[in-house]
């Protein structure tokens, strides 16, 4: 029952994030450019110009075409897809593991299997990630995977595929938090309306509310990540500790919350879209493995 329930969470996860990622991904890639842009205002030591999302887009449209809108789509689909499969495999499977074992849950013992999910994820996962910005903040949107790779490697071996890994790995709290919360207010939500399972907006609504918070109380450690695995040759040595520093020279509080609203308008959806689907797809998918299951036996 328990690999029946972690094997629906996870598929109806990992689609939920494939369609979320395919319909805001030209938002995607205007948030990252933003967020890495602290390079060339360092360097030209000018304040930054502010930009929202859709003058970004509209920008990246002008000078890259569609391409560049849709820049390193194909390994950040196979990104989505891995990291959100094994994410909530291995969440779903704790839990019920846990729940047999121990008992309920408590909101420390939630955030500490999500975070242990998120470790295991995003260690076999990363490479996709860091290849898609490096793509996304490149001159060429068009180059493969396969040539960032050979790039990436040529500049710092192997280990160039793992960039970002200690802020990477501080933030597999953030899924966390996000689904610790959305556990909890859907939990609050079904005791007091009396239902089994959350309506699509229901899920919606709840969703934004959990990633809202999530995301806020980690963006500087989202930002630091992103400049770190973006395509600059002057960052690419750099600590987190250093571009934290950075970023905090250049421009105070503030910096640490450059494209923060960007981050939200697309994260916030995204996690909701993926957690709307996700809802319906894990009761379709757990009825099918039950009814296959029942004929099994007889």
């Amino acid at each position: 029952m328990a690999t029946n329930k972690a094997f629906a969470e996870a598929t109806a996860g990992s689609v939920g994030a494939l369609f979320a990622c395919l319909a805001l991904f030209p938002l995607d890639v205007a948030k990252t450019k933003h967020q890495a842009s602290v390079n060339d205002e360092v360097e030209k030591d000018k304040p930054a110009k502010k930009q929202d999302t859709l003058t970004i887009c509209k920008k990246i449209w002008d000078t890259e075409g569609i391409a560049g809108l849709f820049s390193g789509l194909g390994p950040k689909a196979i990104h989505t897809v891995l990291s959100n499969f094994c994410y909530f495999y291995w969440y779903a499977w704790l839990k019920t593991f846990y729940e047999k074992k121990v008992g309920a849950l408590s909101t420390a013992s939630n955030l500490f299997i999500g975070a242990l999910a998120g470790a295991i994820n995003m260690t076999m996962t990363l490479p996709w990630d860091v290849i898609s910005t490096y793509i996304q903040t490149s001159d060429d949107p068009t180059q493969s995977q396969w040539t960032v790779l050979h790039q990436l490697y040529k500049q710092d071996g192997i280990f160039a595929l793992w960039k970002g890994y200690i802020p990477s790995l501080v933030l597999v709290s953030n899924p966390a938090i996000n689904y610790t919360i959305f556990d909890r207010l859907k939990l609050q939500l079904q005791t007091s309306q009396q239902i089994k399972n959350l309506s699509a907006m229901q899920a919606f609504v709840v969703a934004c509310i959990a990633k809202s918070i999530a995301t806020v109380m980690t963006y500087p450690i989202i930002r630091s990540k992103v400049i770190m695995q973006a395509n600059s040759n002057d960052k690419r040595d750099a600590s987190m500790t250093d571009i934290l520093k950075l970023i905090w020279h250049q421009d105070g509080l503030h910096g640490f919350f450059k494209g923060c609203e960007a981050q939200l308008f697309n994260t916030v959806l995204k996690s909701a879209l993926l957690l709307m689907t996700k809802e319906q797809i894990t009761f379709v998918t757990m009825k099918l493995l039950s009814t296959m299951s029942r004929k099994a036996t007889k």
